[in-house]
């Protein structure tokens, strides 16, 4: 309980560069907020990656009500990855 303290006051405080290859489970990343994340295509296609599904929904809302383009390839795999995980048909009607 104490070192994650220490981990969110100082993050850098425990990281050294001692391991190759790199150990992701000694440099944690506190977890990207939908509703504070900048609305880009890559931090939509973290969310998808780490199968947060719910905080890629509420950030493609945002997206979308920002009017921010997406790729195609972003737009199928978001498509893709909220049908497979929550298994509801979900394809907006600008895409039919």
């Amino acid at each position: 309980m104490a070192a994650h303290k220490l981990v969110e006051e100082w993050p850098s405080l425990f990281q050294f560069d001692r391991d190759y290859p790199t150990l992701e489970a000694f440099r944690p990343e506190k977890p990207m907020d939908p509703e504070t994340a900048e609305p880009t295509e890559e931090n939509l296609q973290k969310f998808v990656r780490k199968k947060e599904v719910r905080n890629a929904v509420t950030l493609y809302k945002r997206m979308h009500s920002e009017k921010v383009e997406l790729s195609e390839e972003a737009k199928v795999r978001w498509i893709y990855s909220r049908a497979h995980y929550e298994s509801i048909a979900i394809i907006p009607e600008e895409l039919l």
